[in-house]
């Protein structure tokens, strides 16, 4: 993990600039966790890259001003501190705006799931609960949802994989 912390910590010292970057330049500063890493144009590539491809990611977006990105970034964060088998990363929507552009994100916090594994029960898990999505969250881009639906996701894929569960 040590080329996506230098990544991270570089991701983060762009978030921090500027005159005032709000509560939550530093994603990994939510809560006081530690777990979430900071990422950017370069470092979400490397999210499908060996060794992180193995690893279910728990993405979400932000800008420094959202106020309820904070808690949504340290609910997520919870969930790595506690032993579940994912990571957690912070995507700054104002930094890496070509990023979310791309995406076509229309507001935050949104929650992503990013999995490029070779375990069949994880894939299984996320296809699932891309295909149990409902009403506007149907309108984002595949593997994304809305902040508040943040618990949903969480029991879906906790319920269609073991490997999750803490």
């Amino acid at each position: 993990l040590r080329r996506l912390r230098e990544s991270s910590a570089r991701a983060a010292e762009l978030s921090c600039a500027g005159e005032d970057a709000g509560p939550l330049c530093r994603a990994s500063m939510a809560g006081g966790v530690k777990e979430v890493f900071d990422i950017d144009e370069a470092s979400w590539n490397m999210l499908s890259e060996a060794p992180y491809a193995q690893v279910l990611w728990i993405v979400v977006t932000f800008t420094p001003w959202c106020e309820s990105c904070k808690s949504v970034v340290a609910e997520a964060a919870s969930l790595a501190s506690a032993g579940r088998q994912l990571q957690v990363a912070a995507l700054n929507c104002y930094t890496s705006a070509s990023l979310c552009d791309g995406f076509g994100f229309l507001g935050h916090p949104l929650v992503g799931v990013r999995y490029a594994g070779d375990d069949a029960g994880l894939r299984d898990a996320v296809a699932q609960w891309v295909a149990g999505r409902d009403g506007a969250a149907q309108r984002l881009p595949t593997n994304w949802t809305f902040g508040g639906d943040f618990g949903g996701l969480w029991r879906g894929l906790a319920e269609a994989s073991g490997r999750i569960s803490g």
